[in-house]
């Protein structure tokens, strides 16, 4: 079927990718997500288009590299909750936001699962 065929896998995936880009800058436009989050997408573009190369080197997709690809997308889709802004952040609300001790990062204890595909 061509669930298989790298053609199309790869024209799906991107299609994701845009929209999770999307939807990232536009965070960004209304300050509801910090910029740097732009830097971590394309950097997990590239490792997208990457493996996907890779994988696509044989001539179809197995079952298994889409997963692994899919979770590059969904870790990606993730970037907006990673890289979310606090409201106060900006200097409007309550107090400078020092009621606030978690750090960019604090929304990866939520489980996402995101971490079980990390490799480095």
């Amino acid at each position: 079927g061509r669930a298989s065929e790298p053609g199309f896998v790869a024209w799906q995936l991107r299609g994701e990718l845009d929209e999770v880009s999307r939807d990232l800058r536009a965070g960004v436009a209304r300050r509801s997500v910090m910029p740097m989050a732009l830097r971590e997408l394309e950097r997990g573009r590239d490792e997208v288009e990457r493996d996907l190369a890779r994988a696509a080197a044989k001539g179809f997709i197995t079952p298994d590299d889409r997963a692994h690809l899919e979770a590059h997308v969904q870790e990606l889709r993730c970037l907006a909750d990673r890289f979310h802004v606090e409201e106060r952040a900006w200097g409007r609300g309550n107090g400078g936001g020092h009621d606030d001790h978690r750090g960019p990062g604090h929304d990866d204890r939520r489980g996402w699962g995101h971490d079980d595909h990390r490799r480095g």
